[in-house]
């Protein structure tokens, strides 16, 4: 098939994420005042570089690597026993106080069976709902993430705002770090895997290039339940937790660019090529 942006595409087997990650990428660029096309897909071609794909960017050659943030697969069932918990709780306080919620939910893993965690997210739910009980009248813009006993968290948002996932007025979130910092999420759990890029994907087996760019991704998949997205993390957290590992990155990467849930793309990281 041939994916979103007629001449500018990549020709790809399937409408995989990776497929549309890339042609949002030469689209954003040309949008942006670059000249920039497809010289090839790495891995369905003769080309050498272990990369996703191979863009000429204002005449120059650019490997680009393409990089879901997700949780770690092993925290899947946990995920999905705090969903199937709560998702019905909150949706229905949500619909009685007309508003969309935005929850993060902490790390019960090793805090006792599942009776035990099932009583402290019973817990966050009364909670909740005591406290938007007093804080939903009138609300016309979001709110800021206000922090609940036991390291819960939620934000809450406009009725039709587009934060929350899909028609559902409740989008749950995992905060799986040591701390609640967006930037410690990131650190923990995303940038060990960035770094290891440096030495794998982004080391080319032979052949040249001039620059490399790692596109990172944090859009759903359809119909993967519970959501793997790391999606509780802000351009500006990674943006900082990157900058903070400047001299590490910029020894062999140029450039980071990150699509968010929803499509819109913008550049997080430059070593100011």
């Amino acid at each position: 098939m041939i994916c979103e942006i007629g001449c500018l595409t990549r020709e790809c087997a399937d409408s995989s994420l990776e497929c549309s990650a890339l042609n949002k990428l030469v689209l954003f660029l040309n949008q942006s005042g670059h000249d920039a096309s497809f010289k090839c897909a790495a891995e369905k071609t003769s080309c050498s570089w272990t990369m996703d794909g191979v863009l000429e960017i204002d005449g120059r050659i650019w490997v680009i690597d393409h990089t879901r943030l997700t949780w770690p697969y092993r925290t899947k069932p946990w995920m999905k026993e705090a969903c199937d918990l709560l998702r019905e709780a909150l949706e229905n306080i949500a619909q009685g106080n007309d508003v969309n919620i935005y929850t993060i939910v902490p790390d019960l893993r090793g805090q006792g069976d599942k009776g035990t965690r099932r009583i402290k997210h019973l817990g966050f739910i009364r909670h909740l709902d005591s406290a938007l009980s007093e804080t939903t009248q009138m609300l016309s813009t979001p709110t800021e993430f206000r922090e609940l006993p036991g390291g819960y968290a939620y934000q809450l948002l406009p009725k039709g705002d587009s934060e929350t996932e899909s028609k559902s007025r409740v989008g749950i979130s995992f905060s799986m770090a040591s701390g609640i910092s967006l930037e410690r999420q990131f650190t923990e759990f995303n940038l060990p895997m960035v770094l290891a890029k440096l030495n794998s994907q982004l080391a080319p087996k032979s052949g040249t290039f001039d620059h490399a760019g790692l596109l990172l991704d944090q859009r759903y998949v359809t119909g993967e339940e519970p959501p793997l997205t790391n999606s509780i993390l802000t351009p500006t957290s990674i943006r900082s937790v990157l900058e903070s590992e400047r001299t590490v990155l910029r020894s062999r990467l140029d450039r980071v660019w990150l699509i968010v849930e929803g499509g819109c793309m913008e550049e997080v990281w430059s070593r100011d090529v």
